[in-house]
Protein backbone atom coordinates (compact mmCIF):
# COMPACT_ATOMS: atom_id res chain seq x y z
CA UNK A 1 0.00 0.00 0.00
CA UNK A 2 1.50 3.58 -1.04
CA UNK A 3 0.74 5.39 1.85
CA UNK A 4 1.67 2.95 4.71
CA UNK A 5 4.47 4.51 7.05
CA UNK A 6 6.38 1.24 8.42
CA UNK A 7 7.90 1.97 11.74
CA UNK A 8 11.21 2.89 10.72
CA UNK A 9 11.03 5.97 9.59
CA UNK A 10 -18.06 15.06 17.44
CA UNK A 11 -20.93 15.61 16.49
CA UNK A 12 -24.88 16.27 16.94
CA UNK A 13 -26.78 14.48 15.13
CA UNK A 14 -29.44 17.85 14.26
CA UNK A 15 -28.87 19.62 11.30
CA UNK A 16 -29.23 23.28 10.42
CA UNK A 17 -29.10 25.22 7.20
CA UNK A 18 -26.68 27.98 6.94
CA UNK A 19 -28.34 30.92 5.78
CA UNK A 20 -24.54 32.81 5.34
CA UNK A 21 -25.51 35.28 7.53
CA UNK A 22 -3.90 29.71 22.85
CA UNK A 23 -2.50 27.45 23.83
CA UNK A 24 0.60 26.03 22.56
CA UNK A 25 0.01 23.52 19.75
CA UNK A 26 -2.09 20.74 21.51
CA UNK A 27 -4.88 19.04 20.15
CA UNK A 28 -6.69 17.38 22.70
CA UNK A 29 -5.86 13.80 24.38
CA UNK A 30 -7.90 11.15 22.46
CA UNK A 31 -8.88 9.88 26.28
CA UNK A 32 -10.63 13.10 27.23
CA UNK A 33 -12.95 13.37 23.98
CA UNK A 34 -16.55 12.47 25.41
CA UNK A 35 -17.53 13.96 22.61
CA UNK A 36 -12.53 24.83 -0.73
CA UNK A 37 -12.25 24.28 -3.18
CA UNK A 38 -13.59 27.45 -4.15
CA UNK A 39 -14.17 27.77 -7.60
CA UNK A 40 -11.44 28.74 -10.28
CA UNK A 41 -12.42 32.07 -10.89
CA UNK A 42 -12.83 32.90 -7.15
CA UNK A 43 -9.14 31.45 -5.88
CA UNK A 44 -6.64 33.84 -5.15
CA UNK A 45 -4.21 34.62 -7.65
CA UNK A 46 -0.89 32.20 -7.33
CA UNK A 47 2.26 34.12 -6.53
CA UNK A 48 5.17 32.60 -8.17
CA UNK A 49 7.63 31.09 -6.12
CA UNK A 50 10.01 33.56 -6.93
CA UNK A 51 8.08 36.62 -6.30
CA UNK A 52 7.50 34.90 -2.80
CA UNK A 53 10.44 34.42 -1.62
CA UNK A 54 11.60 38.06 -2.91
CA UNK A 55 8.47 39.65 -0.78
CA UNK A 56 9.37 37.11 2.60
CA UNK A 57 12.75 38.38 2.78
CA UNK A 58 11.26 41.50 4.31
CA UNK A 59 10.46 39.29 7.71
CA UNK A 60 12.06 37.22 9.55
CA UNK A 61 11.36 34.01 7.23
CA UNK A 62 12.60 30.62 8.79
CA UNK A 63 11.35 28.54 5.68
CA UNK A 64 9.65 29.83 2.37
CA UNK A 65 7.38 26.70 2.18
CA UNK A 66 6.97 23.94 5.03
CA UNK A 67 5.14 21.65 2.48
CA UNK A 68 8.04 21.44 0.10
CA UNK A 69 6.26 22.26 -2.30
CA UNK A 70 3.36 19.79 -2.02
CA UNK A 71 0.44 22.10 -1.21
CA UNK A 72 -1.44 24.10 -4.60
CA UNK A 73 0.05 27.44 -2.18
CA UNK A 74 3.50 27.87 -0.40
CA UNK A 75 3.05 27.88 3.34
CA UNK A 76 5.78 30.05 4.94
CA UNK A 77 6.49 30.39 8.06
CA UNK A 78 8.01 33.23 10.00
CA UNK A 79 9.13 34.03 13.62
CA UNK A 80 9.34 37.68 14.54
CA UNK A 81 9.81 36.84 17.93
CA UNK A 82 13.10 34.30 18.92
CA UNK A 83 15.65 32.42 17.18
CA UNK A 84 13.85 29.24 16.65
CA UNK A 85 14.19 27.46 13.30
CA UNK A 86 10.78 25.72 12.14
CA UNK A 87 9.85 22.78 13.52
CA UNK A 88 10.60 19.21 11.62
CA UNK A 89 8.44 17.12 10.66
CA UNK A 90 7.51 14.89 7.70
CA UNK A 91 4.80 16.85 5.84
CA UNK A 92 2.03 14.66 4.56
CA UNK A 93 -1.17 15.68 2.79
CA UNK A 94 -3.65 12.73 4.61
CA UNK A 95 -3.53 10.62 7.36
CA UNK A 96 -1.29 7.89 6.41
CA UNK A 97 -1.49 4.43 8.94
CA UNK A 98 1.73 3.99 11.40
CA UNK A 99 1.96 0.54 10.90
CA UNK A 100 1.31 -2.48 8.73
CA UNK A 101 -1.47 -3.82 10.94
CA UNK A 102 -3.52 -0.83 10.27
CA UNK A 103 -2.70 -0.70 7.03
CA UNK A 104 -3.85 -4.08 6.42
CA UNK A 105 -6.62 -3.65 8.79
CA UNK A 106 -7.98 -0.70 6.56
CA UNK A 107 -7.47 -2.00 3.27
CA UNK A 108 -9.80 -4.68 4.27
CA UNK A 109 -12.28 -2.13 5.11
CA UNK A 110 -15.92 -2.90 3.06
CA UNK A 111 -16.48 0.32 1.40
CA UNK A 112 -18.88 1.72 -1.83
CA UNK A 113 -18.51 4.21 -4.12
CA UNK A 114 -20.32 5.85 -7.07
CA UNK A 115 -20.58 4.86 -10.37
CA UNK A 116 -20.48 8.69 -11.87
CA UNK A 117 -18.25 8.91 -15.14
CA UNK A 118 -18.88 12.58 -15.99
CA UNK A 119 -18.49 14.40 -12.72
CA UNK A 120 -21.83 14.69 -11.96
CA UNK A 121 -22.10 13.69 -8.38
CA UNK A 122 -24.65 15.79 -6.73
CA UNK A 123 -28.02 13.59 -7.50
CA UNK A 124 -28.56 11.36 -5.48
CA UNK A 125 -30.37 8.82 -7.46
CA UNK A 126 -26.92 8.79 -9.73
CA UNK A 127 -24.22 9.05 -6.91
CA UNK A 128 -23.78 6.34 -3.67
CA UNK A 129 -22.05 9.38 -2.48
CA UNK A 130 -24.51 11.94 -2.40
CA UNK A 131 -27.31 9.84 -1.52
CA UNK A 132 -27.97 11.99 1.46
CA UNK A 133 -28.63 15.89 1.03
CA UNK A 134 -27.86 16.65 4.30
CA UNK A 135 -24.34 14.75 4.39
CA UNK A 136 -23.45 16.16 0.83
CA UNK A 137 -22.72 19.42 1.90
CA UNK A 138 -21.23 21.70 -0.21
CA UNK A 139 -22.71 24.29 -2.12
CA UNK A 140 -21.97 23.55 -5.97
CA UNK A 141 -21.41 27.13 -6.72
CA UNK A 142 -18.63 28.08 -4.33
CA UNK A 143 -18.22 24.51 -2.17
CA UNK A 144 -18.73 26.71 1.27
CA UNK A 145 -20.80 24.43 3.77
CA UNK A 146 -24.56 24.03 3.69
CA UNK A 147 -25.31 22.73 6.27
CA UNK A 148 -23.34 21.93 10.37
CA UNK A 149 -24.33 19.64 13.28
CA UNK A 150 -24.40 17.09 10.21
CA UNK A 151 -22.97 13.92 11.69
CA UNK A 152 -20.64 13.57 8.85
CA UNK A 153 -20.02 15.22 5.31
CA UNK A 154 -19.83 12.33 2.86
CA UNK A 155 -17.56 12.94 -0.44
CA UNK A 156 -16.36 11.02 -3.08
CA UNK A 157 -13.00 9.51 -2.87
CA UNK A 158 -10.14 8.66 -4.93
CA UNK A 159 -11.81 5.02 -5.45
CA UNK A 160 -14.47 6.56 -7.24
CA UNK A 161 -14.46 6.87 -11.12
CA UNK A 162 -15.94 10.17 -11.53
CA UNK A 163 -13.23 12.79 -13.05
CA UNK A 164 -11.18 14.26 -9.68
CA UNK A 165 -11.13 17.58 -11.28
CA UNK A 166 -14.75 18.15 -11.96
CA UNK A 167 -16.22 16.27 -9.38
CA UNK A 168 -18.25 18.86 -7.00
CA UNK A 169 -18.04 16.34 -4.31
CA UNK A 170 -14.63 16.55 -2.98
CA UNK A 171 -13.52 19.67 -1.03
CA UNK A 172 -11.84 18.24 1.67
CA UNK A 173 -10.53 15.93 -0.92
CA UNK A 174 -9.25 18.26 -3.24
CA UNK A 175 -7.57 19.63 -0.53
CA UNK A 176 -5.96 23.07 0.73
CA UNK A 177 -7.08 25.78 -1.52
CA UNK A 178 -6.76 28.97 0.49
CA UNK A 179 -3.46 30.95 1.27
CA UNK A 180 -2.18 30.40 4.90
CA UNK A 181 1.40 31.07 7.19
CA UNK A 182 2.84 29.95 10.05
CA UNK A 183 4.45 32.26 12.49
CA UNK A 184 5.55 32.20 15.73
CA UNK A 185 3.34 33.76 18.79
CA UNK A 186 4.53 35.77 22.21
CA UNK A 187 2.93 33.23 24.36
CA UNK A 188 1.13 30.22 22.50
CA UNK A 189 4.31 28.77 20.35
CA UNK A 190 3.79 28.17 16.95
CA UNK A 191 0.29 29.51 15.33
CA UNK A 192 -1.46 29.66 11.76
CA UNK A 193 -2.78 32.50 10.36
CA UNK A 194 -5.03 33.64 7.38
CA UNK A 195 -2.81 34.54 4.32
CA UNK A 196 -6.25 36.09 2.48
CA UNK A 197 -9.36 37.06 3.26
CA UNK A 198 -11.29 33.21 4.17
CA UNK A 199 -14.96 33.23 3.67
CA UNK A 200 -17.35 31.68 6.16
CA UNK A 201 -17.87 28.13 5.91
CA UNK A 202 -14.94 27.52 3.59
CA UNK A 203 -12.75 24.27 3.79
CA UNK A 204 -9.67 25.47 5.39
CA UNK A 205 -7.48 22.36 6.12
CA UNK A 206 -8.04 18.96 7.29
CA UNK A 207 -6.05 17.68 10.58
CA UNK A 208 -3.46 14.86 8.88
CA UNK A 209 -1.18 12.64 10.79
CA UNK A 210 -0.26 8.68 11.08
CA UNK A 211 -3.40 6.91 11.55
CA UNK A 212 -2.76 4.40 15.26
CA UNK A 213 -4.59 2.17 16.65
CA UNK A 214 -5.77 2.86 20.52
CA UNK A 215 -2.82 0.04 22.05
CA UNK A 216 -0.40 1.90 19.23
CA UNK A 217 -1.56 5.32 20.82
CA UNK A 218 -1.07 4.03 24.26
CA UNK A 219 2.30 2.71 23.62
CA UNK A 220 3.78 5.97 22.42
CA UNK A 221 2.29 7.89 24.66
CA UNK A 222 3.90 6.03 27.73
CA UNK A 223 7.37 6.18 25.54
CA UNK A 224 10.11 8.52 26.95
CA UNK A 225 12.04 11.08 24.89
CA UNK A 226 10.92 12.96 21.80
CA UNK A 227 7.77 10.56 21.35
CA UNK A 228 6.96 10.29 24.56
CA UNK A 229 3.74 12.69 24.59
CA UNK A 230 0.42 13.26 23.07
CA UNK A 231 0.28 16.53 22.50
CA UNK A 232 -0.99 15.68 18.74
CA UNK A 233 -2.90 13.36 19.47
CA UNK A 234 -6.63 13.19 18.07
CA UNK A 235 -9.04 11.19 17.93
CA UNK A 236 -11.11 9.87 15.46
CA UNK A 237 -14.11 7.63 14.77
CA UNK A 238 -15.36 5.27 12.57
CA UNK A 239 -18.53 5.49 11.22
CA UNK A 240 -19.63 2.54 13.26
CA UNK A 241 -18.64 4.48 16.52
CA UNK A 242 -20.23 7.49 15.42
CA UNK A 243 -23.90 5.68 15.39
CA UNK A 244 -23.17 4.19 19.14
CA UNK A 245 -21.69 7.31 20.57
CA UNK A 246 -24.84 9.66 18.69
CA UNK A 247 -27.65 7.09 18.14
CA UNK A 248 -30.03 8.25 15.62
CA UNK A 249 -33.05 7.82 18.43
CA UNK A 250 -31.29 10.31 20.83
CA UNK A 251 -30.87 8.18 22.86
CA UNK A 252 -27.90 8.32 25.18
CA UNK A 253 -24.68 7.20 23.57
CA UNK A 254 -21.59 4.79 24.73
CA UNK A 255 -18.78 6.04 26.06
CA UNK A 256 -15.43 4.38 24.92
CA UNK A 257 -11.34 4.89 23.37
CA UNK A 258 -11.98 5.22 19.89
CA UNK A 259 -10.68 2.37 17.88
CA UNK A 260 -8.34 5.01 15.91
CA UNK A 261 -6.01 7.91 17.02
CA UNK A 262 -3.89 10.70 14.66
CA UNK A 263 -0.92 11.66 15.55
CA UNK A 264 0.44 14.31 13.81
CA UNK A 265 4.04 15.34 16.32
CA UNK A 266 6.44 13.45 13.14
CA UNK A 267 3.75 13.20 10.40
CA UNK A 268 1.55 15.85 9.50
CA UNK A 269 0.32 18.98 7.70
CA UNK A 270 -0.50 22.17 8.36
CA UNK A 271 -2.81 21.91 10.98
CA UNK A 272 -0.66 20.57 13.55
CA UNK A 273 0.14 24.15 14.15
CA UNK A 274 -3.67 25.28 14.97
CA UNK A 275 -3.87 26.81 18.73
CA UNK A 276 -7.15 26.62 20.81
CA UNK A 277 -9.21 29.19 21.61
CA UNK A 278 -12.28 30.10 23.90
CA UNK A 279 -13.67 31.86 21.08
CA UNK A 280 -12.54 30.22 18.19
CA UNK A 281 -12.80 31.07 14.10
CA UNK A 282 -12.80 27.89 13.04
CA UNK A 283 -14.57 24.36 14.02
CA UNK A 284 -13.60 20.97 13.05
CA UNK A 285 -16.29 18.88 10.93
CA UNK A 286 -16.57 14.85 10.15
CA UNK A 287 -15.55 13.55 6.60
CA UNK A 288 -15.82 10.12 5.15
CA UNK A 289 -14.90 9.50 1.64
CA UNK A 290 -15.01 5.56 1.52
CA UNK A 291 -18.82 4.52 3.27
CA UNK A 292 -17.30 2.68 4.87
CA UNK A 293 -18.29 1.62 8.74
CA UNK A 294 -14.69 0.50 9.95
CA UNK A 295 -12.87 3.60 8.31
CA UNK A 296 -11.88 6.39 10.09
CA UNK A 297 -13.67 9.45 9.13
CA UNK A 298 -11.45 12.50 7.94
CA UNK A 299 -11.34 15.53 10.92
CA UNK A 300 -11.85 18.67 8.41
CA UNK A 301 -11.65 22.17 9.48
CA UNK A 302 -13.79 25.40 8.01
CA UNK A 303 -14.22 29.21 8.68
CA UNK A 304 -16.33 29.92 11.67
CA UNK A 305 -17.00 33.16 10.00
CA UNK A 306 -15.60 35.68 7.69
CA UNK A 307 -11.40 35.45 8.57
CA UNK A 308 -9.41 38.38 7.51
CA UNK A 309 -5.67 38.37 6.25
CA UNK A 310 -3.69 38.54 9.61
CA UNK A 311 -6.03 36.98 11.82
CA UNK A 312 -4.94 33.54 13.50
CA UNK A 313 -6.56 30.79 13.06
CA UNK A 314 -8.01 28.91 16.27
CA UNK A 315 -10.49 25.95 17.06
CA UNK A 316 -11.99 24.55 20.33
CA UNK A 317 -9.74 21.52 21.83
CA UNK A 318 -12.85 20.54 23.59
CA UNK A 319 -10.93 19.82 26.66
CA UNK A 320 -13.64 19.35 29.46
CA UNK A 321 -13.19 22.45 31.31
CA UNK A 322 -13.71 21.13 35.09
CA UNK A 323 -11.17 22.64 37.01
CA UNK A 324 -9.94 26.30 37.93
CA UNK A 325 -6.86 28.19 37.59
CA UNK A 326 -4.29 27.51 40.51
CA UNK A 327 -5.70 24.33 41.48
CA UNK A 328 -4.17 20.75 42.27
CA UNK A 329 -5.90 19.30 38.93
CA UNK A 330 -4.90 22.27 36.90
CA UNK A 331 -2.97 20.84 34.11
CA UNK A 332 -2.47 23.50 31.24
CA UNK A 333 -3.50 27.10 31.24
CA UNK A 334 -4.96 28.99 28.45
CA UNK A 335 -3.36 32.41 26.81
CA UNK A 336 -5.59 32.59 23.98
CA UNK A 337 -6.38 36.01 25.25
CA UNK A 338 -10.17 35.83 24.37
CA UNK A 339 -12.88 38.25 26.64
CA UNK A 340 -14.24 34.65 27.72
CA UNK A 341 -10.87 32.76 27.74
CA UNK A 342 -12.22 30.42 31.08
CA UNK A 343 -8.42 30.39 31.53
CA UNK A 344 -7.48 26.70 31.59
CA UNK A 345 -7.91 23.85 29.06
CA UNK A 346 -8.39 21.05 31.09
Amino acid sequence: MSDLLLPASSSSSSTTNLSGSNQPNQPRNHKRHKTTHPPPSSLPSVIPHEQHERHLQLRTLVSTDISNGRERFPIPCVNDIDKERAPKFKYILRPVPRSQSVALALSSCEHTKCNCREGDCNNPRNCACAFDNQTHSHMPRDHTLTYIDVPVIRECSTLCPCHSGRCPNRVVGNGICVQLEVFKTQNCGWGVRAAQDIPQNTFIAEYSGEILSHDEAEARKSTSGKDGNDSYFLETETLDELHRRFPADGSPGEDFDTKYVLDAKRFGNVARFFNGSCSPNVRKEKVIDRNSEAYPVRLAFYAKREIKKGEELCWNYEYNKTTQRGSLDHHLTCYCGALNCQGVLY
